[in-house]
């Protein structure tokens, strides 16, 4: 049986506007299938998560934007 797997993902987040109704927002700038499209709301749920939980500051961060450029995906052999 054959799986997908995501490998590294190309990313940059920045800040929103100051003036941002939303604290955190995602955007997929991928061209192509470099990531499959089904591991995209898995992405962004982990990232929205991160923030939310304060994964390395164990404080929340809000307010920022994150774009994914780039990544890539090789197949798995699931036994």
């Amino acid at each position: 049986m054959l799986s997908s797997d995501f490998q590294p993902t190309k990313l940059y987040i920045k800040p929103l506007p100051a003036e941002s109704e939303t604290k955190f927002e995602f955007k997929n700038m991928i061209i192509g299938q470099a990531v499959p499209s089904n591991f995209i709301p898995h992405i962004e749920k982990c990232f929205m998560e991160a923030a939310n939980s304060g994964f390395l500051i164990r404080f929340p961060v809000e307010n920022i934007y994150v774009v994914m450029t780039d990544g890539a995906s090789h197949a798995v052999v699931m036994t």
